[in-house]
């Protein structure tokens, strides 16, 4: 059972459909507390003519529930497959930092990064 790299508690796999094409797709996430999301690399080609950052439903799961330790929502966090500490890098030279596993492809979003993208994608149509 995949842990959230912040909160160290089991993830919750949650359906949402996408809203192009409406393909489920399967995330994990910590809901009931910080309200990260991890998606695996595959999740993102499960409807290769949507922005899967730019679906509400998922906007909507990202948000954190509780505040966590600072000492654990700082830095980079540990890819809950490979067990690896993954890369953390700036999204779109805006404010937003994403974690990274190099080995999987697979990301980390700390609650509420998906909604600052998809904010800034949205302004862009």
């Amino acid at each position: 059972m995949a842990l959230c790299p912040r909160c160290r508690i089991p993830l919750k796999t949650h359906t949402i459909t996408t809203d192009h094409e409406k393909w489920q797709v399967d995330v994990d996430c910590c809901s009931t507390s910080c309200g990260g999301v991890w998606l695996q690399d595959h999740d993102f080609k499960a409807d290769p003519k949507a922005n899967l950052l730019t679906d509400l439903e998922l906007v909507v799961l990202n948000v954190p529930k509780k505040t966590i330790d600072a000492r654990l929502a700082d830095g980079p966090a540990t890819c809950p497959d490979c067990k690896i500490v993954m890369t953390r890098y700036n999204w779109n030279n805006r404010d937003v930092y994403i974690d990274n596993c190099k080995k999987c492809k697979g990301r980390w979003f700390d609650g509420g990064e998906i909604r600052g993208i998809y904010e800034i994608l949205k302004s862009r149509t």
